[in-house]
């Protein structure tokens, strides 16, 4: 299994990160391709600044900035398009889509990664859903309206279920290359378009798999995670971060940014977790969780889909 990250100039002190945690705990050797959506600097600055960690494993670094992704789509939508465009360069038969704020926390392999496919997280919809709204459940309406254009525009029959969109997403490479084959990617993510939003390759990702999950296993079960990744997200505050994060079965975390601005305190109690106990370099860890960079980082995307989702506001930490 190969992995691969999408990152841009923003993110490029969690990409630092990223590396460093992966050269730190994984174990074996692997390629990792990291697609540089958009950077005011040469691909070759990246590798300058990235090749030292990739002493065992193999650096692939391609210029994200191509012609077949549509220069007027937004960043964030560019990139999901990538995360799926870059199976014509995979060799191997599932890869591993990472966001930049994915790192690892202790040693793992990835052929003893958990998740067969997907993310890991799969809603378990009641056996009385029979419509889209009912199976995507409340938590996942937000993503209603692109998984109802699929149905309409491509004629797909309703899933039984959904996989939670996010990373780390393990995809079978031979089914995304089934679906860029299908459809013109940036036509299904162009909202001028489809007049839709918000988007997801692994909404999309999941009209393609015909991967089959263990429900009977967990009948009186919402959501059932096999993931071995703690999420931290803007509405998953909680108190005993620390506490869920040194429990020796999560081997990655992932921090959204806007989880980084809202929680000054938390975050200088994790950043020194990461340092002190999981023995990551502080320069590295510093740079990643620097809230007044993520303040003035964040400012710039009001207007995101879900940025009013979580009420997000902006604090002096």
């Amino acid at each position: 299994m190969e992995l691969v990250t999408v990152t841009c100039d923003r993110d490029f002190h969690q990409q630092i990160l990223q590396s460093h945690s992966l050269d730190k705990f994984l174990d074996g050797k692997c390629t990792h391709w990291i697609i540089v959506e958009k950077s005011q600097f040469p691909i070759a600055y990246w590798e300058s600044e990235l090749s030292k960690f990739y002493k065992r494993h193999t650096l692939k670094i391609i210029d994200g900035n191509v012609n077949f992704v549509a220069q007027h789509l937004p960043g964030y939508v560019r990139q999901q398009i990538l995360k799926l465009a870059v199976s014509q360069f995979i060799k191997s038969e599932d890869y591993l889509i990472l966001d930049s704020k994915d790192l690892l926390l202790r040693p793992t392999a990835l052929d003893r990664w958990g998740e067969a496919e997907g993310s890991g997280t799969i809603y378990n919809p009641p056996d009385s859903a029979k419509t889209l709204k009912d199976v995507m459940g409340p938590e996942m309406q937000d993503h209603f309206p692109f998984a109802e254009m699929i149905e309409q525009f491509l004629g797909f029959k309703t899933p039984k279920w959904f996989w939670a969109p996010i990373t780390p997403f393990r995809c079978k490479t031979d089914v995304v290359k089934k679906l860029i084959n299908t459809i013109n990617l940036n036509q299904i993510f162009d909202n001028q378009i489809t007049g839709v939003k918000q988007v997801s390759e692994f909404i999309l990702y999941r009209y393609f798999s015909d991967f089959q999950p263990r429900f009977r296993e967990f009948e009186n079960i919402r959501w059932y995670n096999f993931a071995n990744t703690r999420f931290l997200w803007p509405s998953k505050i909680m108190d005993d971060d620390i506490k869920i994060l040194s429990n020796d079965f999560y081997k990655s975390i992932s921090f959204h940014r806007w989880y980084i601005v809202n929680n000054g305190m938390r975050i200088r109690q994790i950043t020194n977790f990461l340092i002190k106990t999981i023995e990551l370099d502080p320069t590295y860890v510093a740079n990643a969780f620097d809230i007044d960079y993520w303040n003035k980082a964040t400012l710039k995307e009001i207007g995101h889909p879900i940025f009013e989702k979580f009420n997000l506001g902006f604090r002096n930490h």
